[in-house]
């Protein structure tokens, strides 16, 4: 795993949890319990957090915007694969370094 992997695999759920202010405001407030704990440290599929990141869609790409433990930023008019890896989070970019879609793939 290079540097670039690891930054991008920090925290897509501390970006994703500002979507979600409802749970965040349910696990701070409430006891803790061992199901509340397996609930917000489980990880989470690619569909989820693709679902989760559509609200980020014509928003300008920072490299730390979005992460994911397998992912891959395709800027306009790059050369890419076209493997499938189902647990891939891939993004693509427009010319002007904006995110156009976010998928599965």
């Amino acid at each position: 795993m290079n540097t670039r992997t690891a930054a991008l695999t920090l925290t897509l759920a501390g970006v994703l949890a500002a979507a979600a202010p409802s749970a965040t405001a349910a696990t701070t407030t409430s006891a803790t319990t061992p199901a509340t704990v397996a609930a917000t440290t489980a990880p989470i599929s690619c569909r989820e957090a693709a679902a989760q990141a559509q609200s980020l869609l014509g928003q300008p790409w920072e490299d730390d915007l979005i992460t994911y433990p397998l992912m891959r930023v395709i800027p306009h008019d790059a050369i890419t694969t076209l493997d499938f890896i189902p647990e891939r989070l891939t993004v693509l970019l427009d010319a002007d370094r904006r995110i156009t879609r976010i998928f599965c793939g």
